[in-house]
């Protein structure tokens, strides 16, 4: 059980760095994307 314990919390750590990395690449991905819209209604 204490393995079990360890190994969430070292996934939840995993997990954490994973989504803060896909919500910079999302940004990153979509801000240009945004960017030629905005510019392309104008």
């Amino acid at each position: 059980m204490d393995k079990f314990k360890r190994t969430i919390k070292q996934s939840k750590r995993f997990l954490i760095v994973i989504g803060v990395l896909w919500v910079i690449l999302a940004i990153v991905l979509v801000s240009p994307i945004a960017y030629s819209i905005r510019k392309s209604n104008k």
